[in-house]
């Protein structure tokens, strides 16, 4: 043989080989240095991960992609899209952006981004994404769907409806159009009519799991049970390993009040589900999602033990540790993930959250704005900073990262509640409704957002809309207490009072142990004048099942409006024996040791609360008052001022310490400031104008002293220390005529006023 026709020896041929392995090296050292490939061979790899439904890995390999060029449009866009898949709306929402940033001609991206605003309630800038495509494409049938879900979020539903028949019209052979426009007629109540439509896309295809799932949503809103269960039957034998649909099924059965049924049908799908990643943790998911606590966190502890390895298992197992307080527990879990990973966010917000539940607020905020440095966009870190700056008497901030949260997650529910429960409670009517639309979108199968909608139309003064999404409430959710609580405030709103309790009865019929269902009754008695009525009611609901700590309270309660000192101390003693960390029983318990004169004890009994919860500045304020009872003014002080500390804005430590230092020795300038602090958060109480008004009579304001005592008056006219109060400053005003004129007044008032001999001496000014 020879090379180029000269003859090769055995050595000749070895170098010629050589050669040739170090020139393909070369070449091929030459291709993994060129962008272009590299990135190519990134996406390629991404897509094989993705066709597989291996996201985790794809999102890798896309992300990768992205870091050799990040300009590269294609890699950003599949990026989003494994983003979707795997629920990080952040990742997702910024690689669509810088998508179409890239790419603006990208309308599958537009749409996609589009959806995901719509979602996070950014209703403008998701109109601007579909415009944008029916510009390019006025037959575009995905953007007419975006256009109409718009549409009906604005409460424009003809305009919507419009839209999505547009869509059809472009897509007639497309299930997914019909889908949303049985969506639509569903939302305004005309079940017949989404029905028709849903049976038109079965027929264009039979075999779509989809339409099925529509169906059985829809018939199970219409408590047509039996109809429903046979389209997720159907649904399941079309696709056998999906266990999104297994849980379906098993929802549905808890729906019927058949619980064991339920819990079958998971047991059944995690052994026949076995090869499915993830499907060994069914049980404990549904245990957990159906609010069986005890049965998930068991579940949990044996699959950790099981699945070492398995980090996101550890990390809920971890969660459930927290909410059962088993915070020690928790953290040698976080403590382990963060040594295998030292940068895995969710374990450093998870620790966080221990620090805050163990009352270290400021070392949690430390911690969760730590993460937010690094990682602005941690939606998980924002709702949690949210939830200790609540704990630590901050709302504004509180709200303020929530609001955060929900930008970055506009999924996280539990973000949505916080904010729909800030705006209930401050009566924001535009984001409860905006909270409650987001809620029912990510969650239709839950009350929840249709009760804050309702609550919303209630505000707005919109009552034909408040009765349709309580009743859907109640038909997502049956077997619950709170679609039918809220139906039962909404009756009550109304005066129909034999409604209301129904509803309540209804309530507690469904969850014999449902507190706050008892509790409306009982509110509902008291307000009749019918307290004898609440309490016999309360004892026969109490002997029909386990009464909790809250449960004991509300007898107590009632024990002690009728007058049962001693039984409500007995009953007390119960309810935080029960649950020591209850502080309304706590608080009422030494209410009743007071009335009974048990002062010792009572000042134990606070002392105690204080002790199992420090930051519950209610618990200050109540020993102030008692050791203002007993005299004992330091203690007073000191009590006033630790409240104080924790809630510099609490307006009832702030006026009460004003006083005992005004009376007792104290720095005036300060007693001035804390006076102030009480006016300003209230300004319409005879108190705090007292307590300011005497600051300013110590310091020799006297025209400011007298236009204060005087508002208090106003609104107390039988007030004997604001009279006295009141004259003092006409005394030192030297207007005696006044002054006389009040201390009289003072002495007619009250003839055992402790200042009424001073009154009596004073009676000759002027003279």
């Amino acid at each position: 043989m020879s090379y180029y026709g000269v003859p090769m020896n055995s050595k000749s041929r070895a170098i010629a080989l050589g050669l040739t392995a170090f020139s393909l090296l070369c070449c091929l050292l030459a291709c993994s240095r060129d962008p272009n490939v590299r990135k190519r061979k990134y996406v390629e790899s991404g897509d094989s991960y993705f066709q597989k439904e291996h996201y985790p890995e794809a999102a890798i390999q896309y992300y990768n992609a992205v870091q050799v060029d990040r300009n590269f449009a294609e890699a950003h866009y599949k990026l989003a899209q494994t983003y979707i898949k795997l629920h990080a709306w952040t990742g997702a929402y910024g690689e669509l952006r810088r998508t179409v940033e890239l790419q603006s001609d990208n309308l599958k991206a537009r749409i996609d981004l589009g959806n995901l605003l719509l979602v996070g309630h950014s209703l403008s800038e998701a109109e601007e994404q579909a415009q944008f495509v029916l510009d390019k494409n006025p037959n575009d049938a995905d953007a007419r769907m975006l256009l109409a879900n718009i549409r009906v979020t604005q409460g424009k539903t003809d305009q919507g409806l419009s839209e999505i028949q547009k869509a059809i019209q472009a897509a007639p052979k497309d299930p997914q159009y019909y889908i949303a426009l049985a969506g639509i007629q569903r939302h305004i109540n005309k079940f017949a009519e989404a029905e028709a439509t849903l049976k038109t896309a079965q027929q264009i295809d039979p075999n779509s799991v989809s339409v099925l799932m529509e169906l059985a949503a829809l018939y199970q809103e219409q408590q047509k049970l039996p109809d429903a269960e046979q389209q997720i039957q159907k649904a399941i034998s079309l696709q056998t390993k999906d266990p999104s649909l297994r849980v379906a099924l098993a929802r549905l059965y808890l729906t019927e009040g058949q619980p064991d049924k339920a819990e079958q049908v998971v047991v059944n799908a995690q052994k026949e589900l076995a090869d499915i990643p993830q499907s060994f943790r069914m049980l404990a998911d549904f245990h957990a999602s159906i609010g069986r606590s005890d049965a998930a966190l068991q579940e949990y502890a044996e699959l950790a033990k099981q699945h070492p390895k398995d980090i996101s298992l550890q990390k809920t197992y971890a969660q459930m540790l927290i909410s059962f307080h088993k915070l020690t527990d928790a953290q040698q879990i976080i403590d382990q993930v963060l040594k295998k990973n030292s940068k895995d966010s969710e374990a450093k917000v998870l620790s966080a959250e221990i620090l805050v539940k163990q009352g270290k607020l400021d070392d949690g905020i430390h911690a969760l704005e730590n993460i937010l440095k690094t990682e602005p966009d941690n939606g998980e870190a924002h709702y949690y900073l949210g939830l200790a700056y609540t704990e630590s008497g901050n709302p504004s901030r509180a709200e303020g990262e929530y609001r955060e949260a929900v930008k970055r997650r506009p999924d996280m529910a539990d973000a949505q509640r916080a904010l729909a429960a800030i705006a209930l409670q401050h009566h924001e009517q535009d984001q409860l409704l905006k909270s409650g639309e987001a809620l029912v979108q990510l969650m239709p199968q839950s009350p929840d957002g249709y009760i804050y909608r309702a609550e919303a139309y209630a505000m707005a003064g919109k009552p034909a809309n408040v009765d349709p999404d309580l009743q859907r409430a109640i038909a997502v959710a049956p077997n619950r207490a709170e679609p039918y609580i809220q139906l039962g405030e909404w009756r009550l709103a109304e005066k129909r009072y034999a409604d209301a309790e129904k509803m309540y009865e209804q309530a507690l019929d469904k969850v014999p142990a449902s507190y706050d269902a008892l509790q409306a009754l009982v509110r509902l008695y008291l307000d009749q004048n019918q307290a004898a009525k609440a309490l016999a009611r309360v004892n026969a609901q109490l002997a029909k099942i386990q009464p909790t700590s809250m449960h004991l309270r509300l007898l107590g309660g009632l024990q002690l409006t009728s007058k049962d000192v001693a039984g409500a101390e007995a009953t007390l003693q119960k309810a935080v024996a029960a649950n020591p960390n209850n502080q309304d029983a706590i608080l009422l318990l030494a209410k009743v040791q007071t009335v009974r004169g048990e002062r010792d004890q009572a000042r134990q009994t606070y002392e105690n609360a204080i002790k199992q919860n420090p930051r519950d500045t209610m618990s200050y304020l109540m020993l102030g008052l008692l050791c203002e009872e007993q005299q004992d003014w330091q203690c007073a002080q000191q009590r006033y001022q630790k409240a104080l500390e924790i809630k510099p804005d609490f307006a009832a430590a702030a006026n009460n310490l004003a006083s005992v230092m005004l009376d007792h020795g104290g720095n005036l300038d300060l007693a001035l400031t804390y006076a102030q602090t009480a006016r300003r958060a209230l300004p319409d109480s005879p108190g705090s104008a007292d307590t300011l008004g005497y600051a300013y009579y110590k310091k020799g304001v006297y025209r400011s002293a007298i236009d204060l005592f005087q508002e208090g008056i106003k609104k107390a006219p039988e007030d004997a220390v604001l009279h006295y109060h009141l004259a003092l400053a006409y005394v030192g005003a030297e207007k005696f005529s006044l002054a006389k004129s009040e201390f009289l007044k003072t002495r007619q008032l009250n003839p055992k006023y402790e200042q009424a001999d001073v009154a009596k001496n004073l009676s000759t000014l002027g003279q």
